[in-house]
């Protein structure tokens, strides 16, 4: 049954010519907090970042921690054409290097070379800070992972596409990584937020695919997408056929497993109450043969936007035997 579902899904949004929720030409990635205000020339470096603090407790197994913190810093600038984006991610002490590209205009696209995010689906995609939910969804895990490679971008109207060649999973042999993105603006505007909390005014929606196939895995993967998105409520929903190839697990600590079956699925809805609380849920079927689910409900207060808030979410796995374990998260991210 999910698999007719799946695919009339498919061929629905087809119809509307492919699309997913963020524009990868604008190469949001998980320092897109940086300025934008740099001067075309050598003007200056820009420097951004937020700390993410969290608590998480578990009644089942009579646990909590102080953990999930999540420092990242990074820096970028432009000179005579060329832009450059540096992000570093930071936790236990230990410092890791989570983005270095160039871009540059290349007759009339945009050019990327470099270590960066393959342009693969809507929640892999999303800077993390900007995220409604602590965690992403299990197929955003599966595909927020970075690695070296070039990539092509360009735009025409509504329409966005990209594609990328990168390393792959052989650890630089001679097998490489193609990714294919592809969305459309249907009505109003895209976002580069989850959920409705800093949306556009107005009803939004985009719809999109994109594909990966790594020379080194058995089969490719895709995804389809979704997002309906005003100041007031949200919605999304995202379908993956997963045939081996990712882009390596990028998701938060503590997130869902990015382990999932042939066809995992998860949609999700938000809702703004007042001008500084926002409520959503999310259920996530991850089309395992153990039967494995998940349902998220989370509330964000902001104190200034997605760069000052609290979250507090609760994750509720289910699965055939039984054996779900409920957590509880109390986070606070602050940003600059």
């Amino acid at each position: 049954m999910k698999t007719i579902i799946f695919c009339a899904t498919a061929l629905t949004m087809t119809g509307a010519t492919m699309a997913a929720g963020s524009d990868w030409t604008a190469l949001d990635r998980e320092v897109e907090a940086l300025s934008s205000s740099l001067s075309p020339q050598g003007g200056g470096v820009a420097i951004g970042g937020y700390l993410d603090l969290g608590y998480t407790n578990n009644s089942d197994t009579d646990t909590s921690d102080f953990g999930g913190n999540n420092l990242r810093l990074g820096f970028s600038a432009e000179n005579s054409g060329y832009g450059i984006t540096v992000g570093t991610q930071w936790a236990a002490g230990l410092g890791t290097v989570t983005d270095a590209y160039v871009t540059t205009a290349v007759g009339g696209m945009n050019g990327t070379a470099g270590r960066f995010k393959a342009p693969m689906g809507a929640s892999g995609g999303r800077a993390e800070r900007n995220q409604f939910f602590q965690d992403r969804s299990a197929i955003g895990s599966n595909f927020a992972g970075r690695d070296s490679g070039i990539m092509l971008g360009g735009d025409s109207g509504n329409f966005n596409w990209a594609a990328a060649v990168q390393d792959g999973s052989d650890f630089g042999a001679d097998e490489y990584q193609i990714t294919l993105h592809a969305d459309f603006t249907v009505m109003g505007s895209g976002s580069s937020v989850e959920g409705c909390y800093g949306a556009a005014d107005g009803m939004g929606l985009v719809i999109g695919a994109s594909m990966t196939d790594d020379g080194n895995a058995a089969d490719g993967s895709s995804v389809i997408d979704a997002s309906l998105t005003s100041s007031t409520f949200s919605f999304s929903a995202e379908f993956a056929d997963m045939g081996g190839s990712t882009t390596g697990a990028g998701a938060s600590a503590g997130a869902t497993a990015a382990a999932t079956g042939d066809s995992p699925m998860a949609i999700a809805a938000t809702y703004a109450v007042g001008t500084d609380w926002e409520i959503g849920i999310r259920y996530q079927d991850l089309d395992t043969a153990g039967g494995d689910t998940d349902m998220d409900i989370a509330a964000n207060y902001y104190v200034s936007g997605h760069d000052v808030k609290y979250t507090i979410g609760f994750a509720m796995p289910d699965n055939d035997a039984g054996t779900g374990s409920d957590t509880i998260t109390i986070g606070l991210q602050v940003g600059f």
